[in-house]
């Protein structure tokens, strides 16, 4: 019909060798296969083809596409009455594809069905490589599936077999009708229940929340030794015995990493984690280095009040207003805690984790050649001292290793290069030796008394009393709270003595109590007495720089009484107030004719001395108006 011309073909008579170019031109054009956002397909089956379909890669759509054309044009020959063999012998030529394939492609064989009773707008998905072997989706009564996904659904539920036995068990009972195949149940856990629904109720809010990917944080942003992070590891593998005899699995070392390289900067050991093994680890980091700011969980070790007193968001303890200012705060290091609430963070995703896990400090250690086969029960236990030496010697080599995969070894440096690296041109902050021996104490608040000023420490009180402690500077301190640093070794030491906001007030020496009968602990006592005593008059002479003579004699002296003035104008005393009997009559003034006679006189005197003050105004008034 181009220019005019019309040309009229008899389809019937056209020859099984192929197509002509004006059929070619007539046969509709295929169809563009549905999005995934609005399917054309109405029917739940065509729904769940078609996302089917779209899980597959476009490789594999353009096959199911390709197919799909080829079956359109046998399709439409088929609908112009032109012989089924005819047809199907057209289609391969032209598509160089077997008749037999294309036959079972469109009627379907033994194995799978064709797609000659599907729609047109399916074909295309019917196609694609993989869907010969499905079948059609056989439905669940609502009921049963309900009843599936209430027992499936739940915290540690079971298997999918059991839970398809329970309910096809409840099924029969309840006439629900008969249930698919159990593989059909399997399917449709995969297909029908989202992965994240699944993990929620099956393994509870922590599991769903690690299915959403971790934020990834820059450490070049630091120095090397500007920040540190810590944590404690347990060799529960080992079964160790220490120097006093006790043999414990429990060995536990607190360990510091440099933030920016990763390398163990410094540990301690001991039987359990404790307060006292994360003070003397950070004791032996300040010998290299004094952070800034220091990464730690929210445990009772790491948030102790002694550690990290009056620092925000410790989750641990109840704060109060004399809590002391932590070790760490005193020397300057910021404590920072990793959120507990597993839902909302990962605490254990500190980069000090990762040098714990599968080939890290605790199997380097635990499976060292020098333990094999001990340290696994109490009769093999491991001395202290070789367990120690060898856990020296692995966190040299987990340093020393090369090729590490960090953002800062870039897969060549090791830890020791990384941290070298940086530390040479970092500024590095050193705390004096007083500062150091800080971490070598415990503070614990107390009150001095409001006698003299005397301290006394819970620690290592016993049946025969607390250790008492006092000096001159204490007397000072009568009735107020204050935070003494002792020494856990040694109680009969002197303690430093602070405010509850860290001014050193100063060192104040133990009083150890003696035998009743001790004459000459008692000699020494009075002796020490008499020298104190002696110096404290000395420094009161002192402290008084003038006599009480200087004093009288610089004393004001006493002023004369004012003179008191004439009063101006004099009430009179009009005789007694009303006063009510007890019989209830009112009687007024006394009737008593001496009294009426003086009070008479004396308001004539009154009036006479008036009369006089305003007689020469009055004259002088009236000269004037003349």
């Amino acid at each position: 019909m181009n220019g005019g011309i019309a040309k009229q073909y008899n389809i019937e008579s056209i020859a099984s060798g192929g197509y002509s170019s004006a059929l070619k031109q007539l046969l509709p054009a295929a169809p563009t296969p549905p999005s995934p956002e609005n399917p054309t397909p109405d029917s739940e089956r065509s729904s769940h083809l078609w996302r089917w379909a779209w899980t597959k890669s476009q490789k594999h759509r353009d096959i199911g596409q390709n197919k799909a054309m080829c079956l359109f044009k046998l399709r439409d020959l088929l609908d112009a009455k032109i012989p089924v063999r005819e047809a199907l012998e057209t289609v391969a030529q032209e598509w160089a594809i077997p008749a037999a394939t294309i036959r079972g492609w469109y009627y379907g064989t033994s194995q799978h069905p064709g797609v000659r009773e599907h729609p047109k707008s399916d074909w295309a998905a019917l196609m694609i490589p993989g869907w010969s072997v499905q079948r059609e989706r056989k439905e669940i009564p609502p009921a049963a599936w309900d009843y599936f996904l209430a027992l499936y659904l739940t915290h540690d539920g079971d298997t999918v077999a059991e839970c398809y036995r329970r309910t096809d068990e409840a099924a029969k009972q309840h006439g629900w009708g008969d249930l698919p195949a159990l593989r059909t149940f399997h399917k449709r856990v995969q297909s029908d229940i989202k992965e994240s629904t699944r993990v929620y109720w099956r393994e509870g809010e922590v599991a769903l929340a690690r299915l959403y990917p971790p934020q990834k944080r820059d450490r070049s942003m630091y120095a090397a030794g500007e920040a540190v992070v810590g944590d404690g590891l347990k060799f529960d593998k080992l079964w160790v015995k220490w120097p006093d005899g006790e043999v414990l699995n429990t060995s536990t070392g607190w360990f510091w990493a440099d933030l920016r390289s990763n390398k163990i900067l410094a540990y301690r050991l001991a039987k359990t984690e404790n307060t006292d093994l994360f003070r003397l680890a950070t004791y032996d980091l300040t010998a290299i280095c004094t952070p800034t700011d220091a990464w730690i969980d929210n445990t009772v070790v790491a948030a102790n009040k002694a550690m990290t007193g009056r620092s925000g968001n410790r989750h641990r303890f109840k704060n109060r207003e004399d809590d002391p200012l932590g070790l760490l705060q005193l020397v300057g290091i910021t404590p920072r805690f990793t959120l507990p609430d597993m839902t909302k963070s990962n605490p254990g995703a500190k980069p000090i984790e990762r040098s714990f896990g599968i080939g890290g400090l605790h199997d380097l250690v635990a499976k060292h050649p020098q333990f094999l086969d001990r340290g696994f029960s109490k009769a093999t236990a491991i001395p202290y001292a070789e367990f120690a030496q060898v856990v020296a010697q692995e966190v040299v080599r987990f340093n020393a290793r090369p090729n590490r995969r960090t953002d800062i070894c870039a897969g060549v440096k090791s830890y020791d290069e990384a941290f070298a690296e940086s530390f040479k041109d970092a500024t590095v902050r050193v705390l004096t030796l007083e500062q150091r021996e800080m971490l070598l104490l415990m503070p614990e608040v107390v009150t001095a008394s409001r006698e003299r000023g005397e301290i006394k420490l819970q620690a290592g009180k016993g049946p025969h009393g607390a250790h008492r402690y006092w000096n001159e500077a204490m007397a000072d301190r009568k009735g107020q709270k204050v935070v003494a640093y002792y020494d856990p070794a040694d109680l009969l030491a002197a303690v430093t003595v602070t405010t509850l906001d860290g001014q050193v007030i100063g060192k104040v020496q133990h009083y150890a109590g003696v035998g009743f009968g001790d004459t000459e602990a008692g000699r020494e006592w009075a002796k020490n007495k008499a020298r104190s005593q002696k110096a404290q008059k000395v420094a009161a002479q002192a402290d008084k720089r003038m006599g009480a003579l200087e004093a009288a004699a610089l004393t004001p002296a006493p002023n004369t009484p004012a003179s008191i003035p004439a009063p101006g104008l004099v009430a009179p005393n009009f005789g007694q107030p009303l006063k009510r009997v007890a019989n209830g009559d009112v009687v007024g003034p006394s009737s008593d004719p001496q009294r009426q006679r003086i009070f008479q006189e004396n308001v004539n005197r009154m009036l006479d001395r008036h009369l006089a003050k305003t007689a020469p105004l009055k004259t002088r008034s009236t000269g004037a108006n003349q």
